[in-house]
Parts: C-alpha cells; sequence; structure tokens
C-alpha cells in the first residue's frame, strides 16, 4: 500500500512539473485569435435557441424557462471550428536522451504545450498515443485532465497505430520516424484526407544524426535490448549516408503530399518550432 501511495505521489508531482512547464513554455508563444461561424455551447454567452430532442438536458435555461414556459438552451461562440489532434510515436526508440532529455518526455512537453494554447484559445484538441487517447476536448479544466493521463504515456515494442485521427483540422505527428519508408508513407496518406493537414515534427540528437560518440562505444537497440560495441568514428560515414537517404526520401514524399516536415533537436529551445507551428494553424483556422 506504500508503495502505491508513493508511486502515485509521484505521478501527480512529474504531472503538476510537465503542467507547470508547459505553461511557461506558451506564455512566450504568440497566441493567435480567431472566431468562428461555428455556434456550440459551454463558453461565452452569445443567444438562446430553443431545445429539441436529443439536447443535454442539463443546458436547459431555466430562467428562462420561468419567463416564457419555453424550453432553451444556452448558446455560445466557439472560437474556432479548427481542430488539432496530436499523436505521439511511443516506440521504444523515443526513449532515447540527449542532455538530459528524451524524446518521449519532448514529445509530452510539446503536446501539453500546444494543447494549452488550444485551450485557451477556446479550441478543441485531442492526442493519441499506440495505447491510449484522450478524446475530443475543450478548456482549461480537459486540459489538466489530459496532462494526468499524458503524464503516464510510456513507450513500446512495435506499438500498433490506428487508422484515423481526424476528418477536419490539422493532425500534428510527433515521431522520430524511425520506421520502414514504406510504413511511413502509408501513416500520411491515410491521414492527408481533403479536409486534413498533417505537420511531422521528427524529433532528433545531434549526437544521434552525427554518430558523434566516443570511438569504442557500447550501443543499445532500444527495441530489442540486444547490446553491441561499435567504434562509431570508423561507422559514421556509412551511418550519415544511410540516415540522410532516409530523411531525404521522407521528406521528398512529405513534400509531394502537401505534408509539412520540420525537424526539432533534443538540445534546441522549442519556442520557434512552436511558434511556427502556431501559425500556421491559425492560418487554417482563418481559411
Amino acid at each position: 500500500m506504500a508503495t502505491q501511495t508513493s508511486q502515485l505521489t509521484d505521478h501527480l508531482d512529474s504531472a503538476h512539473l510537465l503542467e507547470w512547464t508547459s505553461r511557461q513554455l506558451a506564455r512566450g508563444l504568440q497566441l493567435g485569435s480567431h472566431r468562428s461561424k461555428q455556434v456550440g455551447v459551454g463558453m461565452e454567452f452569445h443567444q438562446f435557441r430553443n431545445y429539441v430532442q436529443g439536447d443535454d438536458v442539463r443546458l436547459l435555461d431555466w430562467k428562462m424557462y420561468a419567463k416564457t414556459q419555453d424550453y432553451f438552451i444556452r448558446q455560445a461562440d466557439i472560437e474556432s471550428t479548427q481542430q488539432l489532434h496530436i499523436h505521439i510515436d511511443t516506440t521504444r526508440s523515443m526513449d532515447y536522451q540527449e542532455a538530459d532529455q528524451t524524446k518521449i518526455d519532448l514529445a509530452k512537453l510539446i503536446t501539453a504545450t500546444l494543447t494549452y494554447v488550444m485551450a485557451r484559445q477556446g479550441d478543441q484538441f485531442s492526442w493519441s498515443a499506440a495505447h491510449t487517447s484522450f478524446a475530443d476536448s475543450y478548456g482549461l479544466h480537459n486540459w489538466r485532465r489530459s496532462i494526468l493521463e499524458l503524464d503516464k504515456l510510456t513507450t513500446h515494442n512495435n506499438p500498433t497505430t490506428p487508422s484515423t485521427f481526424v476528418n477536419n483540422g490539422l493532425l500534428l505527428w510527433i515521431t522520430d520516424l524511425y520506421e520502414d519508408l514504406d510504413v511511413i508513407k502509408k501513416f500520411i496518406l491515410e491521414q492527408h484526407q481533403p479536409f486534413t493537414e498533417v505537420i511531422i515534427f521528427h524529433l532528433v540528437g545531434r549526437k544521434e544524426e552525427n554518430l558523434s560518440f566516443d570511438a569504442n562505444t557500447k550501443f543499445v537497440d532500444l527495441e530489442t535490448q540486444q547490446e553491441i560495441q561499435v567504434n562509431a568514428k570508423q561507422y559514421a560515414a556509412t551511418y550519415k549516408e544511410a540516415l540522410g537517404q532516409h530523411i531525404h526520401e521522407v521528406k521528398q514524399y512529405s513534400l509531394q503530399q502537401g505534408v509539412v516536415y520540420q525537424k526539432i533537436y533534443l538540445q534546441d529551445n522549442i519556442q520557434e518550432a512552436l511558434q511556427l507551428f502556431l501559425l500556421t494553424y491559425n492560418r487554417l483556422a482563418h481559411s
């Protein structure tokens, strides 16, 4: 029992840190403002409409009923018809770490920050990974709930990928792209529908990209846990050529499909990348 209580406390502490860090990061971003023609329920008051069968009775305005003896629902402006969905790669390779930061932790931070911005703007947000998801939501209350789930996210061996995420809006795929090219192409093709835009955030470490490790380094395959001793300097050129070709082909296919590719290094300040993403997002919200 003591162990379970300790684990719960650790989780709440780490979730609180994720929430606090993402809020601080979002403060440095230029938040876009946009209004839409869509009308919804539960935000800034706008107007009334007549109750129709199937509406949530909890949304009835009883003061209006007392005045008119008719049932009315309070309507509100929703800030955007745009929907943001973030899909997080949870393969074991996302446990790779540089500069005291793993790829999966950076993916969580990006997700927490961008969904916080969406919640502040009144936009719809959701996220998913191979074995879990957080459904379409609005508002800061739901954002805080999502942080508790996001913080629990862990990597897996050979996770399965759902085929559909968003039918109208923007999909952000946070990944290290360590998949076969055919798998990546299939994912992009499935997600890039007529009314869905796709952006890829490619997470990579600088040492990982250049294989700039000591001459004799023990590497561990994060998928299989197999260990191998390698002279990194001897294989650096071959490695960089193979990795470069793989990424080049991903970028070429993304360009052909109208998908935006953006590389993000583990060591970098990510505010600039997030700012560029929000500019794209808000442009789509106005289009």
